[in-house]
């Protein structure tokens, strides 16, 4: 792995932070007040990795209840919900171990450092700033309102590094890292290097079948390559 003027874009959830149950509970809770129903186990994974309003559409259409209106809403009152929950969460407690010293190592080797999150920009910002992870990353690209796929976030973090610092960073120097198929997929997409990790919702093994450049167990074996 090259590190000089390489970019590596990171996920949030599952990938530097373990909010599992938290998301879980939130998305439980809105989608049993707004729509009358709880989801499944393969719905509910379904939320983690893709941007906000992509999930809440394939619910909704997998139901027969699509709306624009109606996934709209769902995204709103995510944020709303989210942002209060946040706000009485020691956030610092839920990073995923061997985080830190990854991210030091990067900075060490002066590697540029980004976020791609499929999260709203408020709530990716929260868990940032209550994590006290912020400042590993002077690019932060997520999810607005009406982002459709996971790889214009992607694509968003790589330009925000490039006019940040003034260079461009190959295909093959940019690494994308996250923990779910959404991740993995983005990154090929756009031809740069995927990094499965298994530290969220999915196994190696589930990782796996997306084929990554790259499968880790946990951030620690990235350190070792590097």
């Amino acid at each position: 792995m090259t590190l000089h003027n390489s970019a590596f874009i990171f996920d949030i959830d599952g990938t530097l932070v373990d909010l599992r149950k938290i998301w879980e509970n939130t998305y439980n809770g809105l989608y049993q007040q707004q729509c009358g129903f709880t989801l499944t186990d393969a719905e509910m994974k379904s939320m983690f990795g893709p941007p906000e309003l992509e999930c809440h559409t394939a619910i909704l259409r997998g139901r027969n209840l699509y709306t624009e209106k109606r996934a709209q809403e769902l995204v709103q009152c995510t944020e709303d919900t989210m942002l209060l929950t946040l706000a009485k969460t020691d956030v610092i407690s839920h990073i995923i171990s061997e985080v830190i010293p990854c991210l030091q190592k990067l900075q060490q080797h002066n590697s540029h450092l980004a976020i791609a999150t499929g999260n709203i920009g408020s709530i990716a910002k929260e868990i940032l700033a209550h994590s006290g992870l912020q400042d590993y990353f002077p690019v932060v690209s997520f999810s607005s309102p009406d982002t459709q796929e996971r790889y214009q976030i992607v694509e968003k973090a790589k330009q925000g590094l490039e006019e940040k610092f003034g260079t461009p960073f190959a295909l093959t120097a940019t690494y994308v890292i996250g923990d779910t198929p959404s991740d993995i997929k983005a990154a090929k997409k756009l031809g740069f290097v995927s990094v499965g990790v298994a530290t969220g919702n999915y196994s190696l093994q589930e990782l796996a079948q997306h084929n990554p450049d790259l499968l880790l167990r946990n951030l620690a074996e990235l350190v070792r390559k590097i």
